[in-house]
């Protein structure tokens, strides 16, 4: 049984959590070579913080879009024939 130091151990751990749990492999990827050079602690505070901002802009935006596909918009040219 070959000895891993924690340091390694544990980036490959997160690297293989956030891979497996479902996201994007281009994101795993990012992930991973940040993971190199900041704490893995880093990371997760960094996406974190801007997740709030992320997700506050989308409860604003997503309502509208929604609004949108519920009342399409009717085709000018189609009243004018009737």
């Amino acid at each position: 049984m070959k000895f891993v130091p924690k340091n390694i151990y544990g980036k490959v751990m997160a690297f293989l959590k956030v891979f497996l749990g479902g996201a994007s492999p281009a994101m795993a990827g990012v992930f991973s070579a940040v993971a190199l050079f900041l704490p893995v602690q880093s990371i997760l505070l960094y996406i974190g913080i801007t997740v709030f901002p992320v997700g506050g802009m989308a409860f604003l935006v997503l309502p509208k879009f929604i609004a949108m596909t519920d009342n399409p918009p009717q085709d000018p040219i189609a009243k004018t024939e009737t």
